[in-house]
């Protein structure tokens, strides 16, 4: 016979009960713990890979700058051997960006290991370099300057208090350098400015109302390269003869400067013509391009020691500059003290009497360079003239005859030699214009203005 009852327990159920639920919490820890390292791991990555590309890049746009850097020195030898104007300072700005990338390598190298200071160094050299390096260094240095903030800002390394450097410091540190480099390009602006001042004062006597200190026609200028004479200055409307005559613009005329030029330095030195200044109206203009006329002009080019090359030097000047005083610089290497030229342009001054007219006595010479003009006046109110041509390659050319000056302008004419000068008395000047051969030597022009 069979009696129902209640199922007995089964022995040990509830120590197997806490032995799954202790299993369960061990796998919780242990997927916690492992997600934990895996979290610090990934930021420690993190941190590190901001540190070390911050100092790659700047490493990298340090090489680059160096690169740089000695291509713009190289351009700037090329300028300075040919004695172009800002030479020196090209070179003085490839040396400074040359530096500053190689600080800036230097910087992120140390940036690799600390990555603060390091980083600080970097954007400080940074930015002077892109002010004082050049165009090209400072593209370059633009990239440092990046590579050197991120090294700056990299996050503090897992396991440091986020208290003990906190996110302000790292702007702070940032701000320090780049104040740092900015303050010093402040002071080196300010002393450029006082330079400048003292330049321009100094630079008083290129304005030929204040060259008091200037050589006249005839002196040689000495310099650390060059020993540079002026033998003559014209101003003319036209240059050369026959089928190498230059006529000048309208509304211009030709400064005609004939120069030695004789290198006294220690090996061959490239001379380049300086520059004519003129002051119009209370302002000062420069004209520093000189002209080349086949020809005519003398290209002097590379001179060998204590060598010297003679020929012209020309520019060609507006009426309103050619009719003011003018000042000549010799070019570099030639001195700093400049040549007062004292002798103006006639072309458009209003044309006034003959001499005959104004006096009946005496007789009155004008001069252009080696060639002299020479008037004497008649009695039945005629002039005389006599003219010595000596051209610039040593030929000559002779004539004199009578002229009968009306409304200030005379013409003689040899119907033998195919000859007309028109001579024009304008000022204390004589404006001679030639045509024909007049039976001058090869080469031999008169035309020209003529002074007292």
């Amino acid at each position: 016979m069979f009696t129902l009852s209640e199922p007995e327990p089964e022995i040990g159920a509830p120590v197997g009960l806490k032995l799954q639920s202790d299993r369960i919490c061990r796998h919780v820890w242990l997927t916690c713990f492992h997600t934990n390292r895996m979290v610090r791991r990934v930021q420690t990555a993190r941190d590190t890979d901001m540190d070390k590309a911050g100092g790659i890049i700047a490493l990298i746009a340090g090489v680059l700058g160096i690169v740089a850097g000695f291509f713009t020195l190289f351009v700037g030898g090329i300028g300075s051997a040919f004695e172009a104007q800002e030479a020196d300072s090209i070179l003085d700005l490839a040396w400074i960006g040359i530096a500053t990338s190689m600080l800036a390598v230097v910087g992120g190298g140390i940036s690799l290991a600390r990555p603060r200071g390091g980083g600080m160094a970097v954007v400080f050299v940074s930015v002077v370099g892109i002010v004082y390096g050049g165009s090209l260094v400072a593209i370059c240095l633009a990239l440092a300057l990046i590579g050197g903030s991120l090294a700056v800002l990299a996050p503090p390394k897992t396991g440091e208090s986020e208290a003990t450097e906190p996110a302000r410091k790292r702007w702070q540190a940032l701000a320090m350098s780049l104040g740092a480099g900015i303050t010093v390009l402040v002071i080196a602006i300010v002393i450029e400015q006082n330079g400048n001042t003292t330049g321009n004062a100094e630079a008083q006597t290129a304005d030929p109302q204040h060259a008091s200190s200037a050589y006249p026609i005839g002196q040689t200028a000495s310099g650390e390269r060059f020993a540079v004479t002026l033998h003559s200055f014209a101003l003319r409307d036209a240059v050369g003869y026959g089928a190498i005559r230059h006529q000048a613009p309208l509304g211009t005329v030709f400064a005609v400067l004939e120069v030695s030029v004789k290198c006294i330095d220690n090996e061959s030195r490239w001379y380049a013509p300086g520059d004519l200044i003129a002051s119009i109206g209370g302002q000062t203009l420069k004209f520093d391009k000189h002209e080349n006329l086949l020809g005519v002009t003398q290209f002097f080019g590379q001179i060998n020691p204590l060598t010297e090359q003679k020929g012209l030097i020309v520019f060609n000047l507006p009426v309103e500059a050619a009719n003011v005083e003018l000042v000549w610089h010799p070019g570099r290497g030639a001195g700093e003290t400049p040549f007062k030229l004292n002798l103006p342009a006639v072309a458009a001054l209003p044309a006034q009497p003959a001499p005959a007219a104004q006096s009946s006595t005496g007789a009155e010479s004008y001069r252009l360079g080696g060639s002299t003009l020479e008037f004497t006046p008649q009695p039945d109110g005629a002039l005389s003239f006599n003219l010595l041509i000596v051209s610039d390659n040593g030929n000559t050319g002779e004539a004199e005859g009578l002229l009968q000056p009306s409304d200030g302008v005379a013409v003689w004419k040899n119907e033998e030699f195919e000859c007309e000068l028109t001579f024009r008395w304008q000022g204390n000047a004589v404006k001679l214009d030639q045509q024909g051969m007049c039976g001058f030597g090869m080469g031999v022009d008169g035309s020209g203005v003529y002074a007292q």
